[in-house]
């Protein structure tokens, strides 16, 4: 890298581990083909088992992660999309004010 500015703002947590871990489920399944190809299965169950702790770990940091923005940003547009169509449907009413407050 040679943007001096982004090298002292990166973070091995945030922005080189995903892909570290993106790189170890990629090469611990292509291991399990390798393994059930071209070596009869010769270790498979030790890599099957090294492949899904991979993946595992992998889910479990996903909510701490740059990884959850995947799931964040449909799941930000899914509810503006909710929002926008309620608005266009009938409202519920507060029964002490008698404003609309949210989609009946």
């Amino acid at each position: 890298m040679i943007d001096h500015g982004a090298m002292a703002v990166q973070q091995f947590g945030e922005d080189i581990l995903p892909l570290l871990l993106l790189f170890a489920i990629s090469v611990t399944g292509l291991m399990l083909t390798v393994s059930y190809t071209w070596m009869k299965g010769y270790a498979y169950d030790f890599l099957a088992i090294l492949h899904a702790i991979t993946v595992i770990l992998t889910l479990v940091w996903l909510p701490f992660g740059k990884f959850f923005h995947l799931f964040q940003r449909p799941a930000q547009l899914g509810v503006s999309f909710y929002k926008d169509t309620g608005k266009m449907s009938e409202q519920a009413m507060c029964k002490r004010c008698g404003q609309a407050f949210a989609s009946v």
